[in-house]
């Protein structure tokens, strides 16, 4: 008996590692509305049910079931997807994050972590336009971007990509110029 047992075990592991599977997660939002999302990958191909459910909780399962990490805030927070998707985790996050930018961190050919950067801080108005709390709102928004893209070019060094990191310190620089000219229409 003791040897059966260990058979099916060492199957249901060995078959573990060819098709990963999260059931029905069923989630309750503050609405009162129930979402459902299953996600399951098999052969290089992502499949989603998703009932109901916000981008981010589509992209939190994927992430869920292919073990990588999520960082920074999934747009489209009030559209609600109800139908199957299915394609490569390139193509999911591409149709999912459309108009969005974000950076997919491999390691060793597997995702490790997904980096959903905001919104561009461009202004449409001129700076002389904008009051002093938009201006500190658009403050904020750069320390943030700011301290990400930080994180991302020694992440990118430490990776020995120097391009990588070359086009972050650029990016860098510019928000720096940007932050510069808010912080002296900021009254003290």
């Amino acid at each position: 008996m003791a040897r059966g047992v260990a058979k099916i075990c060492v199957f249901l592991l060995s078959s573990f590692a060819v098709a990963f599977v999260i059931p029905h997660l069923a989630v309750v939002a503050e609405d009162g509305s129930h979402r459902l999302v299953r996600s399951e990958f098999r052969e290089g191909i992502v499949k989603v049910e998703a009932d109901g459910a916000s981008v981010s909780d589509i992209i939190d399962s994927i992430a869920r079931t292919l073990g990588f990490d999520v960082r920074g805030d999934v747009p489209n927070e009030d559209l609600r997807v109800t139908r199957t998707l299915e394609g490569t985790l390139d193509d999911l996050l591409a149709m999912l994050l459309r108009e969005t930018n974000y950076l997919l961190v491999m390691d060793a050919g597997a995702p490790k972590r997904l980096i959903i950067l905001p919104a561009g801080t461009a202004v449409a108005q001129p700076l002389g336009v904008l009051s002093v709390e938009e201006l500190r709102q658009k403050e904020g928004e750069l320390v943030a971007q700011i301290a990400q893209y930080e994180d991302l070019t020694q992440e990118a060094r430490e990776r020995s990509k120097p391009d990588l990191a070359r086009k972050f310190e650029r990016y860098l620089s510019e928000l720096s110029a940007k932050m510069q000219a808010i912080r002296a229409r900021i009254p003290r």
